[in-house]
């Protein structure tokens, strides 16, 4: 979590995950040509039913979904 008033930074990566940098979070989300990192889990039960968990409120892009 970042604390209030400071700003998240996420590492740059160039096509092979190499990292080449660090720019702010609302940088890297406002263009489209810059790559980042990101990580989804998929869980599944005995069923075969997948766990969705709903996004923040907060979250700059698609917030609540």
């Amino acid at each position: 979590m970042v604390a209030s008033g400071s700003t998240e930074s996420l590492d740059l990566v160039d096509d092979h995950d190499r990292s080449i940098g660090r720019v702010e979070r609302a940088a890297v989300h406002g263009d489209p040509s810059l790559q980042h990192r990101a990580v989804h889990v998929l869980v599944r039960n005995g069923r075969g039913e997948l766990f969705l968990q709903r996004r923040s409120s907060t979250k700059d892009i698609a917030p609540g979904l």
